[in-house]
């Protein structure tokens, strides 16, 4: 197998500075693909040599951040990364690389001088420290550091809940039936269910927001009412916002269960799903809780109520062992009428397969007149059509 190494470039600095960086970039690929092995060069700048299309064997014209530099380590599978070449800006990348490494499971070496020594140069510039002092510090900074990129990339307040937040402090917090509030329940919940901010923000968010829905206009409304023959029916929801517990399972109310947990990104983790033995997996489960995989397969809203009620009792009790301890959170639910009922993480998965490149003009597809606009659409049309009608109810009551 061929050895693969990466060199870090400058990235975007004046044109006329920085020729030293250049060189030793072009240089260092010579020397790797000399070696007989695989030179990828990473940098954004296009005002150098080294990223000509033939110097390289591979070149990545991405941003010189710690989340695009490890994306292209595993993509390529990298065995070695040289930061040294790039200037301070490749250097930098050095100690959260360093820090990185072990979450990554990879054979990767940083190549070069040690994370280490260039901390014993600045405490040799800081002078007056034992070395024992040295180690102590440079020990407790990789703890730091460790702690620091193992809680991943930090997400401020999502643009909806902000947007609320300022709707309320005006009282508009009302217009178009809490419109305001719904789209900050939306908003938070993207953030969640993509991993932007973590359980314990996301759980005082919706404490938050559950105190809101609770001063509603129709909270206390029942959800049944009584005829004069004493049958209990469901009751009209008029714009109706709720807080409950949703699994989660992608666009359940809107597929198969089958399908629902197949493609969530929860069970796919826990499971393996992308692989034959997870399918089994997922098949045992379905065994465990009852439900036969015809049943599963059809339309969980067909679904009896019965069979609906066994599955998450049963998940509850057969769930952990499968690897699904938490199966269900805490988020709300939009209701209207007698049909429409849309949780916001079905919103988020509608939106999120929309615009991640179901719909694109330029390919050549298959053309579907729908609400007047001529949509272009790539691949599977039950792919798209799948959220496009999870969404089309809920904008027809905005």
């Amino acid at each position: 197998m061929v050895l693969r190494q990466v060199v870090i470039g400058s990235g975007p600095i004046r044109i006329g500075q920085g020729i030293e960086f250049d060189y030793g970039c072009v240089h260092a690929v010579k020397a790797i693909r000399e070696a007989g092995m695989d030179a990828v060069l990473m940098n954004n700048n296009p005002e150098t040599v080294s990223t000509d299309f033939d110097t390289s064997d591979r070149l990545y014209f991405e941003p010189l951040t710690l989340e695009y530099v490890t994306e292209v380590l595993m993509r390529e599978n990298a065995h070695g990364i040289l930061l040294q070449f790039g200037g301070q800006t490749a250097i930098n990348l050095a100690l959260p690389l360093e820090a990185r490494l072990p979450v990554l499971n990879m054979d990767l070496e940083i190549l070069g001088t040690s994370c280490d020594d260039d901390d014993d140069d600045d405490d040799e510039e800081a002078g007056g420290m034992s070395p024992r002092t040295r180690r102590l510090q440079r020990a407790e900074r990789q703890r730091e550091r460790a702690a620091y990129y193992a809680r991943g990339s930090f997400y401020g307040r999502s643009t909806g809940m902000i947007m609320y937040d300022i709707a309320y402090k005006m009282n508009k917090d009302r217009l178009e039936n809490y419109l305001p509030l719904w789209l900050g329940v939306v908003s938070m919940t993207d953030q969640y269910l993509h991993q932007r901010s973590s359980h314990e923000t996301y759980t005082s968010c919706v404490m938050e927001l559950a105190s809101r829905v609770s001063t509603m206009a129709n909270a206390d409304a029942s959800n049944t009412r009584s005829l004069e023959d004493g049958t209990i029916v469901q009751a009209f929801a008029d714009r109706r916002l709720q807080y409950n517990e949703e699994f989660r399972f992608m666009l359940l109310r809107h597929w198969t269960l089958y399908e629902s947990m197949l493609h969530s990104n929860y069970v796919a983790t826990a499971l393996q799903t992308w692989t034959e033995r997870g399918r089994a997996n997922l098949n045992s489960l379905f065994a465990h809780v009852g439900i036969p995989l015809n049943v599963a397969k059809q339309r969980y809203s067909h679904m009896s109520p019965a069979q609906r009620q066994q599955f998450e009792e049963r998940l509850a009790e057969h769930g952990a062992s499968h690897g699904l301890e938490n199966s269900k959170f805490w988020s709300f639910q939009y209701s209207h009428g007698y049909a429409l009922r849309v949780c916001a993480a079905d919103v988020v998965y509608g939106a999120t397969a929309l615009l991640e490149g179901l719909l694109d003009r330029e390919d050549e597809g298959k053309h579907e007149e729908s609400c007047g606009i001529s949509w272009s659409v790539r691949g599977n049309s039950k792919a798209f059509y799948i959220p496009m009608n999870t969404l089309r109810g809920y904008f027809d009551i905005l």
